[in-house]
């Protein structure tokens, strides 16, 4: 079998049993289950796209010989970025254990924002590591990927981020976190 798929699935099996794991210790599975079904539609994507990132940087490792090492490692940069913007909202579980209520309490409002950096950072390491395979020509003529010359992915790349970018801040500029109470927050603080 292809080592590309297992190492993909592995990836997403292995990001998914860290939530669930996190989520459990942090409130148990009623959390995990509540959690889940409230956010489904951020976390499949995200458990998806770090696959699907894993198996690009697996192909990119299998047919590259030596070039683009640089770009390799920036990618590999923004698939950690996409796994720590994933998991950065369960830092709120683990606050009020250390003293620091009052900042779960704020981290857990924006809970969604984290989860949306988490997707977008996936869409721009899966561009930008096609980028690199049709860059340094990592495909046979057979392959999938010839398919794709048509796209040009480096400019794409630039463009992905700038939508990015622009997505993140409209989500920001509408998104309502619960509005929340600067005495009760002193309360938890103190307690």
């Amino acid at each position: 079998m292809d080592r590309r798929y297992i190492y993909a699935f592995l990836g997403s099996f292995s990001l998914t049993i860290l939530y669930i794991g996190i989520t459990s210790l942090g409130g148990g599975v009623e959390l995990f289950k509540a959690e889940f079904r409230e956010l489904w539609y951020f976390l499949l994507p995200l458990i998806g796209g770090f696959g699907l990132q894993i198996w690009l940087f697996s192909h990119i490792r299998l047919y590259g010989k030596g070039e683009g090492k640089k770009e390799v490692a920036t990618t590999g940069c923004v698939s950690t970025g996409s796994m720590i913007a994933c998991c950065a909202h369960h830092v709120t579980d683990i606050l009020p254990f250390v003293g620091l209520t009052a900042a779960a309490v704020v981290l857990a409002d924006y809970q969604r924002p984290l989860l949306l950096i988490g997707n977008l950072s996936n869409v721009i390491g899966a561009i930008w590591m096609l980028d690199i395979i049709q860059k340094f020509h990592l495909y046979s003529e057979e392959s999938r990927f010839k398919a794709l010359e048509r796209i040009h992915f480096g400019a794409l790349k630039w463009h992905i981020i700038l939508s990015a970018i622009a997505i993140f801040i409209v989500y920001l500029i509408i998104y309502n976190p619960s509005k929340i109470n600067v005495e009760e927050m002193l309360k938890l603080a103190s307690s």
